[in-house]
């Protein structure tokens, strides 16, 4: 430092005590030293800053740009180097203000069009989708056309109105006019007008559109632009090409090569790694993934890649959901709905709807999960969003299981696929294999239930998923045409190493198998898997399953079930809701009398029953004897 003594002695430092450093005399002293400067004396202060840190590439090369007035491409690569750095320690916000700058330093026009595409398309990730358009926009003046725009666009149509088919057409023409380009031969140090990176995420892209419209001729289109690609095509976009289209036909093989692709996290973009985890999902081997989605999401969600960080909430849900860990995924689920709801996002809004609908679905909750249910429809069909569409027949499958209405469960289930055979591209299909099954059996359809069991073994599910195996022996077993059969399938399913890790779906199997053996050896004999799907039923907090579980361990001899007092208390309004309903009131004439609507006077009752361990009106007077009074309400 030099003149520090004149500086001390005009009042600009001051030395602090006991250390002995130099400090401003106040904040504002050090702004306006910097206001004060001329450009020229700011720019050689940025110069030597940059020698300073040159241990830190990204401090270096942002003092490096503003030191910089004309093209200079080193200094432009280090910038684009650090903006890389930094997305993947969730500074893509950041990052697109430093690919900005880079692409002003370019020295050639290809690498300032280069890096204001890469700037764009961050700019999507980070959801500003307006601003990835102008930076598209000005990446190839003159053309809406440009792999930067169609990017930018597509992005804007799929998440905000849940645009499929149009956008699955433009990005097909994008790929395919890219494929043939003359520039296209190689990167862009090589004179090539576009790097292999922008035809990966054309293609990525591409793909998860494929997955959303989830019909045989879109994937059938996008796995023949694939096959055309060649060598160009990753084995990235083939995993998430078979994996997210139809995991019973493609599905084979990709576990441990997802498995091995998520040991360097770390080291990849947010976007990637989102991608990754829904192969995962769709796999069955989300839970090792999870710990790193929930470490990294709050980073995305506040600096980083907001869609990115949507996605990871939805990922981080279906695995709780998996687990049995339903409080935590509902927490999950109207975290991502508010974020969705507000950046206007409708397809994420509705995707998240449609999980918490699946979520009431499995704990009863039937009034709730048939209104989220509506709305999913009534938004994806119109447009064609078979992902979302499925999941909502799966929601009612599973809703009129939990209320014992076989039938409806059935014609839910058969609108996914048809009994013996699953679905080409319908990726509920084979997650939907016990539900159908059970339905089946109920309302009489033995045959096509066992149809249906065999189809699965066929089809090799118990090699593709850990869940998909466990689903597959219990069908099998509760459709076996022998004792000795049914058996051995019911002990396979049980003892499967990841049995425990879905447990849902586990509890499920033992209560078939205790009502099996009640029925061929006796009450004793069934006494075991009844209680275990009892207590199962009982800690998810899924009162419709569990009150079965009990009415048979009563048929079994065990003594009645009274559910133990709730360690949740119900709030004052919970409260006095469940008191009108259970004197009788209807829900509109509650809200008369609480200055509620009807819909609010549901959703109390909907949060209370599972707190009080009933399913039913009938039930709510015995019940509010055994919880404790409330706190008197303000």
């Amino acid at each position: 430092m030099r003149e520090v003594d004149a500086a001390v002695a005009c009042g600009l430092l001051v030395v602090e005590p006991g250390a002995g450093e130099f400090a401003f005399r106040h904040p504002l002293v050090r702004s306006s030293v910097v206001q004060l400067a001329t450009p020229d004396q700011r720019r050689a202060a940025h110069r030597v800053l940059a020698q300073l840190h040159r241990e830190y590439p990204e401090r270096r090369a942002i003092h490096l740009a503003a030191a910089t007035v004309d093209p200079e491409e080193g200094v432009a690569a280090d910038l684009e180097a650090a903006a890389r750095s930094a997305t993947r320690r969730g500074g893509a916000r950041l990052a697109v203000s430093w690919l900005t700058r880079a692409a002003e330093l370019s020295e050639t026009r290809v690498d300032r069009s280069r890096r204001l595409g890469e700037a764009a398309y961050v700019a999507g990730q980070t959801d500003h989708l307006g601003r990835a358009r102008s930076l598209a926009l000005a990446a190839a003046p003159g053309t809406d056309e440009s792999p930067a725009a169609v990017l930018a666009d597509s992005y804007l149509a799929l998440y905000r109105d849940g645009e499929v088919r149009a956008t699955h057409r433009r990005i097909v023409a994008a790929v395919e006019r890219l494929r043939d380009s003359p520039g296209r031969a190689g990167r862009s140090d090589q004179g090539a007008d576009f790097p292999d990176e922008v035809l990966d995420r054309l293609v990525s892209l591409l793909l998860a559109v494929s997955q959303y419209a989830g019909d045989r001729a879109t994937w059938r289109r996008t796995h023949e632009v694939l096959a055309t690609l060649g060598d160009l095509a990753t084995e990235r976009a083939w995993m998430y090409g078979s994996t997210w289209s139809d995991v019973v036909r493609h599905g084979a093989g990709w576990s441990r090569r997802v498995e091995r692709a998520a040991a360097g996290l770390e080291d990849q973009d947010p976007w990637d790694v989102t991608r990754l985890a829904v192969s995962a999902y769709h796999l069955d081997v989300l839970s090792p993934l999870r710990p790193y989605l929930e470490r990294v999401v709050d980073r995305e969600l506040d600096t980083g890649a907001m869609s990115s960080g949507i996605v990871m909430l939805h990922l981080v849900l279906l695995d709780q959901l998996a687990l049995g860990q339903w409080d935590a995924a509902e927490r999950t689920g109207h975290r991502a709905l508010a974020l969705a709801t507000e950046r206007g996002h409708g397809l994420f809004a509705h995707q998240t709807r449609a999980y918490l609908a699946q979520l009431a679905a499995v704990r009863g909750r039937t009034a709730e999960a048939r209104e989220l249910q509506t709305a999913v429809e009534a938004w994806a069909r119109p447009r064609g969003v078979g992902f979302l569409t499925q999941i909502a027949d799966a929601v009612g499958a599973t809703a009129a299981l939990s209320a014992g209405d076989y039938e409806t469960a059935f014609l839910h289930a058969i609108g996914i696929t048809a009994p013996g055979a699953f679905r080409p591209y319908a990726y509920q299909a084979s997650r939907t294999l016990l539900d159908l099954v059970e339905a089946a059996l109920h309302t009489g359809r033995a045959e096509q239930a066992r149809a249906h069991a065999l189809a699965a073994r066929d089809a090799g599910l118990p090699d593709l998923s850990p869940r998909l195996a466990l689903i597959t022996y219990g069908a099998l077993a509760m459709t076996a045409e022998d004792d000795t059969e049914a058996s051995a399938h019911y002990a396979h399913a049980q003892s499967h190493p990841a049995a425990e890790r879905f447990p849902f779906e586990l509890a499920r199997i033992r209560l078939a198998h205790g009502i099996a053996v009640r029925r061929l050896h006796g009450a004793a004999a069934a006494r075991l898997p009844l209680t275990q799907a009892a207590k199962t039923f009982d800690r998810l907090g899924a009162p419709a399953w569990a009150a079965r579980a009990h009415a048979e361990l009563r048929a079994a001899g065990v003594a009645p079930h009274t559910p133990a007092p709730t360690s949740i208390p119900l709030t004052w309004q919970e409260r006095r809701v469940a008191e009108l309903a259970a004197g009788g009131l209807t829900n509109k004439e509650i809200g008369e009398q609480m200055r509620l609507s009807p819909r609010t006077v549901s959703a109390h009752l909907y949060r209370a029953f599972p707190k009080l361990g009933i399913t039913t009106r009938a039930a709510l007077r015995d019940a509010l004897t055994r919880v404790s009074q409330p706190t008197p309400a303000p």
